[in-house]
């Protein structure tokens, strides 16, 4: 990761201005200030918006409406990176079964690696490329890039994702 990543904080709870926690179905404000070296994110009930002053410079400012937290979903999200997790640690066992595209697979392999690391599953190996530490186990998983990385193949392992 990039030394000079500017991350955005998720929204808030309660409203900056007042403290009220906000509700399903709540207007609210939110601004986005340059903090020098970082991003800062203030959240704010919509009626309260004029009584907040920015001590930073204010970047933009948007509205949304405060919705319902679907558990469901989050749910779904947390069983699908289970699952991938551990379709990547089975896949990382073995070796290329007969009759396996070798390349198709390690496209797969590749794509299941990046998506958990971006959900810091998995970390780099700085001593090897292609090489990822599964943060819980401490495992370090090969996941080379396939020799002939063409547009198809990765069509191919995100269709073989998209069924997990």
């Amino acid at each position: 990761m990039s030394t000079n990543a500017r991350n955005i904080d998720s929204p808030a709870r309660e409203c900056a201005v007042c403290g009220q926690k906000f509700a399903q179905g709540d207007s609210v404000r939110s601004f986005l200030l340059d903090a020098g070296k970082a991003y800062e994110r203030v959240d704010v009930l919509a009626e309260k918006a004029d009584a907040f002053k920015a001590a930073k410079p204010v970047i933009c400012r948007w509205d949304w409406i405060v919705k319902p937290r679907d558990n469901r979903a989050r749910e779904e999200a947390r069983s699908a990176l289970e699952q991938s997790e551990a379709m990547l640690l089975a896949l990382c066992e073995g070796e290329t079964p007969e009759g396996v595209d070798a390349d198709e697979l390690a496209a797969l392999k590749q794509l299941l690696a990046l998506m958990l690391q971006r959900k810091r599953i998995l970390r780099p190996d700085t001593d090897a490329d292609d090489v990822f530490i599964h943060t819980s186990s401490g495992a370090r998983l090969h996941c080379p890039a396939p020799a002939n990385m063409s547009e198809e193949l990765l069509r191919k392992a995100a269709a073989q994702l998209m069924t997990v």
